[in-house]
């Protein structure tokens, strides 16, 4: 995980597609999506009090969501992430 500035945007990476889809599902949708290593995407996300809450959720093991609409927030990162990438 890392945040950076780029121009007047903060954004937060991560290369979890897990976390990733935890966030989409909670409403924060990716603002671009890097291929610059071929094996492993990294997701960009704007930066926000909430993005920080919610990650910290998650690596503690408190964040919850519906089973359902978890796995169909990582479908809709695949599909995502292929039409990136193609």
């Amino acid at each position: 995980m890392e945040r950076i500035k780029n121009k007047s945007t903060i954004t937060f990476l991560t290369d979890s597609f897990v976390l990733s889809s935890y966030l989409l599902a909670k409403g924060h949708k990716p603002i671009s999506i890097n291929w610059e290593n071929p094996r492993r995407a990294t997701f960009a996300f704007k930066d926000s009090n909430e993005i920080k809450t919610l990650v910290d959720k998650f690596w503690r093991w408190e964040g919850s969501i519906e089973p359902r609409e978890f796995a169909g927030k990582q479908k809709e990162l695949k599909n995502m992430l292929f039409s990136e990438r193609h």
